[in-house]
């Protein structure tokens, strides 16, 4: 007896006895009081899993970079690990692009990069992950205004975030951002589209989007996007703080994200966030060689630079701003400027090469779509596509800042986006206190003055050369360079505070007015009024887009419905996302025309048509109405009305939707 007891006082056993009967209690308990269903479990997992493999991705991406960047060092451990993810996003880009034009791409293959570049580097997690330890501030201490900037930014980013839940469906994510890598997808290979032409732009931001596609779905895609974007956003901020101060630093944020566009579009499935994500590194490099002299940071600055051009040919601006600043510096500092400008330009190049050198085998022209005939490009087509007018007037030449933040509306034509008013207001007063500036702080912001000055002067010179490069998201590299000079310029404003009046805190006013003016304009969105219908499963995808998309989503559906061996061409219709691969997309509003002008007659179009195993033809009606009102001249005049007699011509449409789509089946000729 005995013994029994003090076998029944080992604490293990009494630990095991009090664990199993707790877990027995809750086991037995909520077997019948289920707090949720089978359903719940699955939608949650579905909103978690891509959350969790953004995560990894970027987890992957930062040991590669870390491994890189060993011997780079900052006096912010933030800056650091911003180089280490960015940097290592862009070459994981590369590295699926590589793949994916030799041994092609599918989710095992994807999965299987991945994993193998994790492999390689998992010697690297425990250093790595420790320096997570030293990066997060401590709140404690700050001051209202500050305390209330942060939690109006981190609300409205929360808000952003939460709208990458939703189905893709803006309109250049649907012709070719994501289009591009469901094709990819679908044909098992990256290689040039003979059907699409924006296949031979630069892909960098497709090629991420192509990792969350391919080891997931759409939202992990778009949280990969997302997430670099709040890391380059932090990486930036941090440098701004240790110039300025924090509040400087967050207005200098604060004035970038209050607008309307800029902080939607953060989750649209385009790539002009991406050009901001490189070129934010780019710069925040550049700045170090500028103040360091060590050229393993031009060296960076010049590789980020090759992956800020391998996204967008339009960030180009930005590049152009980096070789005026470099020849600035050496001509001041008398450096030598060759030297620097080849150290740049071909650290640059290594990482810009792989899409001139993937065109120029598909293609034979490096720089394809653009400027020579090949590929898919003929004359006609290269005339379409870089022969609209410049937009706007003289006051978009004199002015363009101006014209930007104030006639720039999200969705309407010419600059397009709603940057919101601080850029301009706090950057245009950065020189009101210049006395104020300490020596280092002046050189700086003469360089990322002379880089906002030519990148404004690339982007008036880009308008003049075609309409449609007036449009803000397309410059979106430039805008660190904006928040910079919006950061000094608030700097600047304090430093005119006197006893009696401090003009500071009118601006810390329009601050908050701003930022809380977008937030709750984010919130009222209609869009985002389906966010958590969606979250909980009441909505489901394909519901909202049709509610969002209108008549396109039946469209599509029917084309996808057709039988197996037919293939559809969308006339004036520029979207194919949801219809492949039985579709093909009028990706510039050219088909009918080149057409028009190669054969002259309906009756000869169509046989050609027929020759291509074209079966049937969605006809979008809005596209036409689109063309008619905005490109109609002389030139065209004739070709637009034989699309209209064409039209007449053709048999009853096999089916209609609204007045925004027809559908025709072409039949074969006996």
């Amino acid at each position: 007896m005995k013994i029994k007891r003090e076998w029944l006082q080992n604490p293990l056993l009494k630990i095991g006895i009090a664990f199993t009967w707790v877990l027995l209690i809750f086991a037995g308990y909520y077997w019948g009081h289920k707090p949720f269903d089978a359903a719940w479990v699955l939608q949650t997992a579905r909103l978690i899993a891509p959350f969790l493999t953004a995560c990894f991705f970027l987890l992957t991406s930062g040991l590669l970079g870390y491994r890189l960047l060993a011997n780079y060092t900052h006096s912010s451990q933030r800056i650091v690990l911003a180089f280490q993810l960015i940097l290592g996003s862009g070459l994981m880009a590369l590295l699926l692009l590589l793949v994916g034009l030799t041994l092609g791409v599918r989710w095992w293959i994807s999965w299987g990069l991945l994993f193998l570049v994790f492999g390689l580097n998992t010697r690297l997690l425990r250093p790595w992950l420790q320096q997570w330890r030293d990066i997060f501030p401590d709140f404690t201490d700050l001051r209202t205004f500050d305390r209330w900037l942060l939690i109006l930014l981190s609300l409205l980013l929360f808000l952003s975030f939460l709208t990458t839940l939703l189905p893709v469906f803006h309109f250049d994510a649907l012709m070719y951002h994501f289009m591009l890598p469901r094709a990819y997808l679908l044909q098992g290979r990256i290689s040039d589209l003979p059907w699409q032409i924006q296949s031979g732009m630069p892909q960098n931001g497709e090629m991420l989007y192509l990792w969350g596609l391919s080891l997931l779905n759409e939202t992990a895609s778009l949280m990969i996007v997302w997430l670099l974007g709040l890391t380059a956003l932090v990486g930036l901020t941090t440098y701004l703080k240790e110039l300025f101060g924090l509040r400087s630093a967050l207005i200098g944020a604060a004035s970038f994200l209050c607008g309307f566009t800029v902080i939607s579009s953060l989750s649209w499935g385009y790539v002009d966030w991406v050009t901001f994500i490189f070129s934010s590194a780019m710069l925040l490099a550049f700045l170090q060689w500028l103040t360091q002299q060590q050229s393993r940071w031009l060296i960076l600055a010049g590789v980020l630079a090759g992956l800020v051009l391998g996204s967008k040919y339009t960030s180009g601006a930005v590049l152009v701003s980096m070789e005026v600043a470099i020849t600035v510096f050496c001509l001041r500092t008398h450096k030598s400027w060759w030297r620097s400008m080849l150290v740049f330009n071909l650290s640059l190049l290594v990482l810009f090469s792989p899409w001139l050198i993937k065109n120029l085998i598909f293609t034979g022209n490096p720089v394809y779509p653009l400027f020579f005939v090949s590929g898919s490009m003929t004359p006609i087509r290269i005339d379409t596509y870089q022969s609209a007018s410049p937009w706007g007037n003289i006051l978009d030449i004199l002015f363009l800042p101006f014209r930007a933040t104030f006639m720039g509306f999200e969705g309407t034509e010419g600059y397009g986006n709603a940057i919101g008013p601080l850029l301009l207001a706090f950057g245009g007063l950065f020189w009101i206190s210049w006395k104020y500036f300490n020596a280092g702080q002046r050189v700086l912001l003469k360089t990322v003055l002379w880089m906002a000055a030519s990148g404004i002067l690339v982007w008036m010179l880009a308008n003049q050369m075609s309409g449609f490069l007036v449009q803000t998201r397309m410059h979106y590299a430039l805008f660190p360079l904006f928040i910079f000079l919006a950061a000094a310029g608030y700097w600047s404003i304090r430093q005119l505070d006197t006893s009696t009046v401090r003009l500071s805190r009118i601006a810390q006013a329009a601050v908050l007015l701003a930022v809380g003016l977008t937030t709750i304009q984010f919130g009222s969105n209609a869009t985002f009024q389906q966010v958590f219908p969606v979250m909980t499963g009441k909505l489901q995808a394909e519901d909202f887009l049709e509610e969002t998309l209108g008549w396109y989503v039946p469209a599509m559906q029917a084309v996808k419905e057709l039988p197996e061996d037919t293939h559809t061409l969308l006339l004036y219709e520029t979207r194919s996302y949801h219809c492949l691969p039985v579709c093909q997309p009028d990706e510039i509003l050219d088909r009918w025309k080149r057409d028009w002008q190669t054969y002259g007659d309906g009756t000869a179009i169509l046989d050609a048509w027929r020759k291509e195993g074209i079966t049937h033809v969605l006809v979008y009606h809005r596209g036409i109405d689109f063309v008619m009102e905005y490109w109609v001249n002389e030139k065209n005049r004739d070709t637009l009305q034989g699309l209209q007699d064409f039209l007449t011509q053709l048999p009853e449409p096999v089916q209609e939707f609204g007045s925004a789509y027809a559908l025709y089946e072409i039949k074969n000729k006996n």
